[in-house]
């Protein structure tokens, strides 16, 4: 009796209209954890500030008569960042009151891969400052850049003693301060 219970159990599923058992579709791979930004850091090099010699009496509004010179090392441990621009410069006090900042840059450029002379040896200002260098395209290829930034000043930065540079775009940004270098004799 079972053994018929059996085969007529097999007949059945033999006859079932229900399709037979696909294996399980493979589950889609994990899609890959977004990578989490690489984060800035720079350092200030070298600051220093001046003004221009002879100038009218009295200025006409908004005249560029004060300015500075800054030479920033950024590191860029990720991909290349496009679209980067300097967005602000400000010179403080030794109270960290601002003093002047930024109206307009007049030039930003990027120094050749390698080491700047010491602040302490002949001639270095000359690099920092007057050197001729490409202009900054807006990318920060992986690695370090040391960018030069000329800029015009809003005021006469008196009593200013350190510097802060601000840079990047809409998802990357370094905040760098540091203490000038000096100023230029007018």
């Amino acid at each position: 009796m079972l053994l018929r219970t059996l085969a007529s159990l097999a007949a059945l599923a033999a006859c079932s209209t229900t399709p037979p058992s696909t294996p399980p579709s493979p589950s889609p791979a994990p899609s890959p954890m977004p990578t989490q930004a690489a984060s800035l850091s720079g350092v200030a090099l070298f600051s220093a500030i001046g003004s221009i010699g002879l100038r009218p009496d009295p200025l006409p509004p908004d005249y560029d008569a004060e300015y500075v010179v800054a030479v920033v090392d950024i590191d860029n441990p990720g991909d290349p960042i496009t679209g980067v621009a300097i967005t602000a410069i400000e010179l403080r006090d030794k109270a960290g009151t601002s003093r002047a900042h930024m109206r307009r840059i007049s030039e930003a450029g990027t120094f050749a891969a390698g080491a700047l002379p010491s602040l302490n040896s002949a001639g270095s200002w000359a690099v920092y400052t007057d050197s001729p260098i490409p202009a900054f395209t807006g990318t920060l290829a992986h690695g370090h850049t040391k960018l030069r930034v000329r800029a015009w000043l809003d005021v006469s930065p008196a009593g200013a003693e350190s510097i802060r540079v601000t840079i990047g775009n809409a998802e990357h940004r370094v905040v760098i301060d540091g203490a000038l270098t000096g100023a230029f004799p007018s």
